[in-house]
């Protein structure tokens, strides 16, 4: 079994000559697979379907692969199905690498539509092991901010096409949940430290932090990156007295705080972006930034 397929596609055309069929004109199937694993050749696609009476029914076909070239790889580390449903701004990220050239562009869709370009670059030294693997090694990784919020509540594919400068390509995709809150600023969240001015240079080790709350749940994690890079996971649920006037404000009160160590010295000194992303016990995610300047 390689996977299971998106149900519920809108195929009026099939409901014409079956007309009457339960579940018309939402009868259409679709499945995403990366033929990248798979051996040059025939192969052979079978799709087995099971009806709430618990009855089956399969068909098959053959089909051909041609892949240019084996050396390309890529890979989705995040999203993945068993990921939280997004809300707001999704940091997705993975790798990409050429065993003989250089990777010119790993580009984005959802749903087969492409969206943008991700940054591609990252520092990935436990997928080098050694420079050998790929020319763009240790630098192999990516990441894209994706804006959930433009998208409708469900499942939905995200994909990723890496070029290298040979002109072959490798892709991969997966499927991953939306779930917006109706309200506009669903879960508030405060950056106190870095400030805003970016007069106020940071170095060595300091501790930046802030607070949120959601006003019905609970924040489960508190998810931190700088550049659109993964730092980790802040502290949560620190005293924040201050921020709550009432109980009622969110169920966390008076345990609104967040903070995290971060080592400058790791940084150019530059002009950064802070992302702050919430996570609730239900799923559910928000996420701010703050831009901060290191000078060591």
């Amino acid at each position: 079994m390689n996977g299971t397929a998106t149900y519920g596609g809108f195929r009026p055309d099939v409901c014409v000559v079956l007309s009457g069929a339960p579940g018309c004109p939402n009868v259409g199937w679709d499945y995403t697979l990366n033929t990248i694993h798979l051996a040059n050749g025939s192969h052979s696609l079978e799709v087995t379907s099971t009806n709430t009476a618990g009855k089956r029914s399969t068909a098959s076909m053959l089909f051909n692969v041609s892949n240019a070239s084996s050396a390309g790889r890529v890979n989705i580390d995040v999203p993945g199905p068993a990921n939280n449903p997004y809300s707001g701004i999704g940091l997705m990220r993975g790798w990409a690498l050429n065993a003989n050239v250089h990777i010119i562009s790993v580009s984005i869709s959802v749903d087969g539509v492409p969206v943008g370009n991700a940054a591609y670059g990252i520092g990935r030294p436990d997928i080098c092991t050694s420079a050998s693997i790929s020319p763009d090694c240790p630098n192999v990784g990516w990441t894209y901010s994706l804006n959930t919020t433009l998208l409708t509540d469900g499942s939905h594919t995200f994909g990723v096409v890496a070029t290298a400068a040979d002109g072959t390509i490798s892709s991969a995709s997966s499927s991953f949940t939306v779930a917006n809150w109706t309200a506009v600023t669903p879960m508030t969240i405060n950056i106190d430290s870095p400030g805003v001015s970016l007069t106020q240079a940071y170095s060595g080790v300091v501790t930046f932090g802030g607070w949120l709350y959601e006003s019905f749940a609970s924040i489960q994690s508190v998810f931190i990156s700088v550049d659109g890079i993964p730092f980790g996971s802040a502290s949560v649920h620190g005293p924040r007295p201050d921020v709550c006037t009432s109980t009622s404000v969110s169920p966390d009160c008076p345990n609104v705080g967040w903070t995290i160590v971060l080592d400058t010295s790791l940084l150019s000194n530059d002009i950064h972006t802070l992302q702050v992303t919430g996570t609730t016990v239900t799923g559910q995610s928000y996420s701010v930034s703050r831009q901060f300047t290191a000078a060591n």
